[in-house]
């Protein structure tokens, strides 16, 4: 068995063991189809792969884009949130959704960040 293997293998093993949470770090592209936080074509990802964001170990970015993002959300609970942009966030199921995130940072890069989060989808920071 390669070192390689054996790592995978130790991987696999500590995301089976209870209260054990190995998040991935995603970075929304906005490549798919659609806005929705659940497509996967509107994320990168580095670590343990998933499709998107929807383990409470993962970590969250929503990078710079000079005309903003538009991003449909669905209940999730995450680890850290950060939005460097202009984006504007409303439900990808057309009822209330909860975004919950360890932590939230809103860190414009151009300054003039802001972000618009309508009547039936919210963003909580909790532990």
């Amino acid at each position: 068995m390669t070192h390689r293997q054996k790592l995978g293998i130790m991987l696999l093993a500590l995301a089976l063991l209870p209260g054990v949470v190995l998040g991935a770090t995603f970075a929304w592209t906005g490549g798919g189809a659609d806005d929705d936080w659940d497509t996967c074509s509107n994320w990168t990802v580095t670590g343990i792969p998933a499709c998107y964001p929807s383990a409470s170990g993962d970590d969250v970015s929503i990078g710079y884009n000079a005309s903003g993002w538009s991003v449909n959300l669905i209940s999730e609970q995450i680890d850290d949130f950060t939005i460097d942009s202009d984006v504007a966030f409303d439900s990808a199921t057309g009822s209330d959704v909860t975004l919950v995130a360890s932590t939230v940072t809103i860190a414009a890069t151009n300054g003039e960040s802001i972000v618009t989060v309508t009547s039936d989808a919210s963003i909580k920071a909790e532990d």
